[in-house]
């Protein structure tokens, strides 16, 4: 690999077969496998897959900002997932963040005109994620109308981190519990 400022076109035989004139900038390694033997850019390095694969084959060019960028990309990567951990122990932790949740969430609905009262919020119960919640509210509604709310999910998601999925709640005859259901039940 030629490491100089300025780039050099090349007549170059990619290993997706085709043979084309390219700037050495935009070559990231070579492929030595016999199948498809040629020169890599970032497009053939992803539809191979091969660093996913590990494949033996690759031959990187180690100058290039590419692999250095991937570097990068993998510890902010790394990083999230720590940031994203400690959020979820903390939402885990006990009942009073959770319903501290449930006070923001509907604090959020608010903002945002939806016509809802969020119940509750709760862990997944078919999931064995710890980060993944499920919103039980009530909507004038008496349809499934989580669809019509799922900005909020996204809003929950944003702020307090996790996973949050809408579930309209159900009397025990199976149809959608209204505003003033939930609130004749609460009455009682």
């Amino acid at each position: 690999m030629i490491t100089s400022k300025t780039a050099n076109v090349l007549d170059v035989r990619l290993a997706n077969g085709n043979k084309c004139k390219m700037k050495d900038t935009k070559l990231l390694g070579y492929c030595h496998c016999q199948l498809h033997e040629g020169y890599l850019t970032a497009a053939i390095l992803c539809e191979h897959d091969c660093i996913k694969k590990q494949c033996h084959h690759l031959e990187k060019y180690a100058s290039h900002p590419y692999w250095a960028y991937l570097e990068w990309k993998k510890k902010e990567k790394a990083k999230h997932r720590t940031t994203m951990k400690e959020i979820r122990s903390k939402l885990i932790n006990t009942d009073i963040e959770m319903e501290k949740l449930v006070v923001a969430a509907q604090r959020l609905a608010d903002g945002m005109d939806y016509p809802i009262i969020i119940t509750r919020i709760a862990h997944k119960a078919t999931s064995d994620k710890d980060y993944e919640f499920v919103i039980n509210y009530v909507s004038d509604d008496l349809f499934d109308d989580w669809h019509l709310y799922f900005d909020l999910a996204i809003s929950l998601a944003k702020c307090y981190g996790g996973k949050y999925t809408l579930r309209h709640l159900k009397l025990p005859n199976g149809k959608y519990a209204s505003i003033n259901d939930w609130n004749n039940r609460r009455k009682n």
